[in-house]
């Protein structure tokens, strides 16, 4: 509660707080209803969920770049990255799989360079 209002602790540990039960001083008005109360949990389940699904994303994008580069033989470039992000989001894991998989390092650095690449 010593936090100001605006900090992003306290808007991510309030609706915890709440859904453990407890009470908040001054923040909830006494008479609030089970359904204020569900639909903060139910929030905070959504953003768990989310905040899980963008690190599986991230994971697999990070795996992804690892693989590129263990076949490029090279660190990827930022702009490659960026590339290999927009069609992992595109394309999806199993075409940029068989694309990794099948290409040698030279084919695979024309594919990251070809702004079609399919």
């Amino acid at each position: 509660m010593a936090l100001p209002e605006d900090a992003w602790e306290r808007s991510v540990a309030l609706p915890l707080l709440v859904h453990f039960g407890y009470e908040i001083p001054g923040q909830l008005p006494e008479d609030v209803e089970d359904d204020v109360i569900m639909e903060i949990q139910e929030w905070f389940k959504s953003y768990q969920a989310e905040q899980r699904q963008l690190g599986l994303d991230e994971g697999k994008r990070l795996a992804l770049a690892r693989l590129f580069e263990k076949r490029l033989g090279r660190a990827m470039t930022d702009d490659e990255r960026s590339t290999l992000a927009e069609r992992l989001a595109r394309l999806g894991e199993e075409r940029l799989d068989e694309v990794v998989l099948t290409l040698d390092g030279e084919t695979l650095a024309a594919w990251l360079a070809n702004p079609e690449g399919r």
